[in-house]
C-alpha cells in the first residue's frame, strides 16, 4: 500500500537541497531512488520546475557579483534590474553563460548549448530568465 504525501517547501530552500545532494552526488557514489539519482528524482517530483529558473538565475547573478545569495537578496533583485548595472567583465559574462547553460540542462537536458550572445541579448534580469524558461520549456 502506497500513500501519495506533499510537503510545502520553501523554493529557494529546495533549491538549496537539491544542490547539496548534488555536489554529494558529485564526490560520492550517487543515491538511487530505483534507477534515478536523488537530485534528478526530487526535481522530477516537485513542482517548483519553471518557476525555479527565476531563482537559479537571481543566484547565478549574485555569486558572480560577489554575494552570498540569500533569500531577501532574491526576492529584491527585482525582473527589471539591467543586467548592465552589475558591471560583468566579459569574463564573468563567459561563466554566468556556463552556469545558465547547466540549468538550462538540468530542465531539459535535449537543449542546444546556450550562447554568450543570447546572455548579452538580455537587458534585463526578466528578459534573462524568460529567455531561459522558453528554452528550456519550449
Amino acid at each position: 500500500m502506497s500513500k501519495k504525501a506533499s510537503i510545502k517547501v520553501n523554493p529557494y530552500s529546495f533549491h538549496l537541497v537539491v544542490h547539496a545532494i548534488e555536489q554529494f552526488e558529485k564526490e560520492n557514489k550517487a543515491i538511487l531512488v530505483n534507477t534515478i539519482s536523488l537530485s534528478k528524482f526530487l526535481t522530477a517530483q516537485s513542482i517548483v520546475g519553471k518557476s525555479s529558473i527565476s531563482i537559479e538565475v537571481r543566484i547565478v547573478l549574485l555569486r558572480a557579483y560577489g554575494y552570498e545569495p540569500t533569500e531577501e537578496l532574491i526576492k529584491n533583485l527585482k525582473d527589471t534590474k539591467e543586467i548592465s548595472d552589475f558591471e560583468f567583465s566579459d569574463l564573468d559574462i563567459l561563466s554566468i553563460t556556463k552556469e545558465l547553460d547547466d540549468i538550462i540542462k538540468k530542465h531539459n537536458p535535449g537543449v542546444k548549448k546556450l550562447t554568450v550572445n543570447k546572455v548579452k541579448n538580455c537587458d534585463t534580469v526578466g528578459d534573462l530568465v524568460k529567455m531561459l524558461e522558453g528554452i528550456a520549456y519550449p
